[in-house]
C-alpha cells in the first residue's frame, strides 16, 4: 500500500530528527524544504528556499518564492500574507547578520556556498608551517602564519555562527512540525486558516462547491480504493461549481491573444482564466494571479486532469491528496479576487477558532 503523506512525513521526521548531529547545514536545510513542501506550509517554504539559494540584492524574486508568497496571501489574505512575509525575512536577515571590523552587511550566500567558505576558510588558518625549513625561514612562516591567522579567525567565527543559525532554523522547524503532528495537527495553521475561509466563503457563494469539497475530504479519510476516486471527482465537481458561480455559462469571447474562447457549460476552465482576467485592475490578487495567466491555465488543467483519473482509474492515496489541497488552494485564490472585487464579507477564520 502506498505511503500516506502523513506516513512520508513521520518518516522523513524521525530519520533527520535522529542523525541530525551528522548532517550538514544543507543537508538540515534541504530537509526541512521538502518538509514544508509535502506539508503545503508556503510561508516556511520560501525562507528555507531563501537559505538555499541565497538573499539576491535585488529581492527575493524567483518564480517559486513569488509562487509561495501567492499562495500564503490566498490562504490568509494579503494584508497578513505580508505581515508574516517580513516577519520571516528579518528572521532571515538577523540570522546572517555577523557584525565584522564594523561591518554590518548580511551574508546573502547560499548556505552551501556558506559552508564551502567556511571550510576554505579553515584550510587556510590550519595551514602548517611546512617542516625543514631553517631557523630564520621557519621564523618568518611562523609570523605570516600568526598574520593569517589573525585575520582568518575573525572570518571564521562570523561563517560559523551564521551556518549554525540557520542549522538552528532548520532543525527548530522540524521540531516543531513533529510536535505539531504528535499532537493531531496534520496542516499548518496557514492551511488550516485558508481552509477555513474557503469553507466560509463557499457556504455563501457556491454551496455545491463547498458540498463536493466536504465530500472529498470525508471520502479521502476513509482511504478506501474506491472512495480515493470518489474524493478526485468530487474535487471536479467543487471547481466546476465554484466557475458556476463565478463566471456562469455565456457566449464565447476574444482574448487578449485574438484566440477565440468557448465559454459554455462544458469548459469551466476557460471561464476562471477569463473570470481572474477580467478582474485585471479590480483586485490585487486578481493581478497576481493574472501576471502568470499561463501558469494558472497549467494549474486548472494539472488539477482537472488528477480529478478526471478517479472517472477512469485507481488513485493513489498521495494523488487523492494532492488533489483535494490543490482544489482548496485553487478555491482560496480564486475566492481572494471575489472578496476584493464583490464587496463578499466573510469573516476570517482563525485555526481553532469558533
Amino acid at each position: 500500500m502506498a505511503m500516506t503523506i502523513d506516513d512520508q512525513l513521520r518518516e522523513i521526521l524521525s530519520s533527520a530528527l535522529g542523525g541530525h548531529a551528522s548532517m550538514s547545514a544543507t543537508e538540515l536545510a534541504q530537509t526541512a524544504l521538502r518538509v514544508a513542501v509535502l506539508r503545503d506550509d508556503p510561508l516556511a517554504e520560501s525562507w528555507l528556499r531563501l537559505e538555499l539559494d541565497g538573499v539576491s540584492r535585488s529581492g527575493p524574486k524567483s518564480p517559486e518564492i513569488a509562487q509561495c508568497h501567492s499562495r500564503l496571501a490566498a490562504l490568509v489574505g494579503t494584508a497578513e500574507a505580508r505581515v508574516q512575509i517580513s516577519a520571516v525575512v528579518e528572521a532571515l536577515i538577523a540570522r546572517r547578520s555577523a557584525p565584522l571590523n564594523g561591518d554590518d552587511s548580511v551574508q546573502g550566500q547560499s548556505i552551501g556556498e556558506l559552508e564551502s567558505l567556511y571550510l576554505a576558510t579553515r584550510e587556510i588558518h590550519d595551514d602548517p608551517i611546512t617542516p625543514g625549513m631553517t631557523p630564520i625561514d621557519t621564523g618568518l612562516a611562523s609570523i605570516n602564519r600568526d598574520k593569517t591567522r589573525a585575520t582568518t579567525t575573525p572570518l571564521l567565527m562570523q561563517q560559523g555562527l551564521i551556518i549554525q543559525r540557520i542549522r538552528q532554523a532548520a532543525y527548530a522547524y522540524l521540531v516543531r512540525v513533529e510536535s505539531e503532528i504528535v499532537r493531531g495537527q496534520l496542516v499548518p495553521d496557514t492551511i488550516a486558516q485558508g481552509r477555513a475561509f474557503v469553507e466560509a466563503s463557499l457556504a455563501t457563494r457556491a454551496p455545491d462547491a463547498l458540498e463536493a469539497l466536504a465530500s472529498a475530504q470525508d471520502r479521502l479519510a476513509q482511504g478506501d480504493r474506491e472512495s480515493l476516486s470518489h474524493a478526485a471527482t468530487s474535487c471536479r465537481r467543487a471547481i466546476k461549481a465554484l466557475a458556476d458561480a463565478l463566471y456562469p455559462p455565456s457566449e464565447p469571447i476574444i482574448d487578449d491573444e485574438g484566440i477565440t474562447r468557448v465559454m459554455d457549460d462544458e469548459h469551466y476552465r476557460n471561464r476562471l482564466v477569463e473570470y481572474v482576467r477580467s478582474n485585471r485592475g479590480k483586485s490585487t490578487h486578481a493581478d497576481l494571479l493574472a501576471s502568470n495567466i499561463a501558469v494558472l491555465g497549467t494549474r486548472l488543467k494539472s488539477l482537472d486532469d488528477l480529478a478526471s483519473k478517479g472517472v477512469h482509474s485507481e488513485v493513489p492515496t498521495s494523488e487523492a491528496d494532492a488533489c483535494v489541497t490543490w482544489t482548496y488552494m485553487l478555491a482560496a485564490d480564486l475566492l481572494r479576487v471575489d472578496k476584493e472585487t464583490s464587496g463578499h464579507e466573510t469573516q476570517e477564520a482563525t485555526p481553532g477558532g469558533s
